[in-house]
């Protein structure tokens, strides 16, 4: 006979089967995964500035639930100070990123690379 699985209706609620378009994706180095609850992960790299307005891949339909970005570099020659990102959100579509680090106690922008990961619904 049949099992429970042929029973049971295709979609995204409780004791349905999924359909492969809830997982939508975008496989990249800036990229998403959607899953079928709803929650949405994003991320990506920027770099060559300071300050970032960065696009997300995917707008959040309701809103974003965290957002965190760390600095970024291929290599540490003339580093001379501890990289660290602040982020903030715009919109449901974007966010901000500012880089800097402290610098012989001083609080110093400076050019580098972020990666970046968002959760949202």
């Amino acid at each position: 006979g049949l099992g429970e699985a042929a029973k049971r209706n295709v979609g995204n609620g409780q004791n349905q089967i999924p359909d492969m378009a809830a997982f939508a994706s975008s496989l990249s180095s800036t990229g998403f995964q959607k899953l079928p609850s709803g929650l949405i992960i994003q991320w990506g790299i920027v770099s060559g500035a300071s300050n970032y307005t960065v696009t997300y891949p995917v707008t959040f339909p309701n809103r974003s639930l965290a957002l965190l970005a760390v600095p970024h570099t291929t290599s540490v020659a003339g580093i001379s100070a501890m990289g660290i990102a602040n982020c903030s959100d715009i919109s449901k579509s974007q966010f901000y990123i500012i880089v800097g680090g402290i610098s012989q106690g001083e609080i110093v922008k400076y050019e580098r690379s972020c990666f970046w990961v968002a959760i949202g619904v």
